[in-house]
């Protein structure tokens, strides 16, 4: 199947819904090892911030062309808070849980940011984290 058959998407793989894949060909291309090495240390770095804090990663899909982050900063909710919840301020689409933080301060901070970006930009963001009710 080649790669304008998969119908790709954000964690997604349209053509395979259904499907196991038994075997990809892959196609690598040579970088030196230096290389290599600096962007690990700079995801390394980049996501050692949120192991410091109450967190469950990021919030909301990115939207087809787009990032969340991005739109919830646009929208100006980084650092909003409600309750014991708040958008993290290295990173717009996670919330930090303090320690205060009920789930229906996290519930209802999810809930203003999606109403927020949707009148400011008119995407409509999707959750990425699962409610367990």
């Amino acid at each position: 199947m080649a790669r304008d058959e998969l119908d790709a998407g954000y964690r997604s793989m349209g053509a395979l819904t259904g499907c196991m894949a038994v075997e990809a060909g892959l196609r690598l291309t040579r970088v030196p090892v230096e290389q290599v090495r600096e962007s690990f240390a700079a995801a390394r770095t980049h996501r050692r911030w949120m192991m410091q804090e109450r967190t469950a990663g990021s919030v909301f899909r990115n939207p087809p062309g787009g990032f969340a982050g991005a739109l919830i900063e646009q929208a100006g909710l980084k650092g909003c808070r409600v309750g014991g919840a708040r958008i993290s301020e290295q990173h717009a689409n996670v919330v930090v849980a303090e320690r205060a933080a009920t789930a229906s301060d996290v519930r209802a901070l999810i809930l203003q940011v999606q109403d927020r970006v949707l009148r400011t930009t008119g995407v409509s963001l999707e959750p990425e984290i699962v409610w367990m009710v």
